[in-house]
């Protein structure tokens, strides 16, 4: 954004800001699919790389032997919490795409 990196992959949510500014350029999405945050964005794929995908993730640890009970509740709160428009709004706006829940 100074002038001084002709190259970089950063995760969609520390770009959008800069890419939505005008600061960078975005020549495409590491991704199958375009980003609902960017949908004026080309993916790699449409762009003829059909063989690469690349992701960010997050995930949540428990110490071992954390009780199966305590692991549900807190999956489901989980799972809850990522069904509220308002986070899935700010997700949006940080360009974070959630995946649907997977047993």
């Amino acid at each position: 954004m100074a002038g001084r990196v002709d190259y970089f992959c950063p995760v969609a949510s520390l770009a959008l800001p800069a890419i939505k500014s005008g600061d960078i350029k975005a020549i495409g999405i590491m991704t199958q699919d375009r980003a609902p945050s960017l949908p004026d964005l080309k993916s790699l794929h449409e762009q003829g790389l059909t063989d690469f995908e690349t992701s960010a993730w997050n995930a949540i640890f428990l110490p071992k032997g954390t009780p199966k009970d305590i692991v549900e509740k807190l999956r489901l709160a989980i799972i809850e919490a990522l069904k509220q428009p308002n986070l899935l709004k700010r997700f949006d706006q940080l360009g974070v795409t959630v995946s649907p829940p997977r047993r």
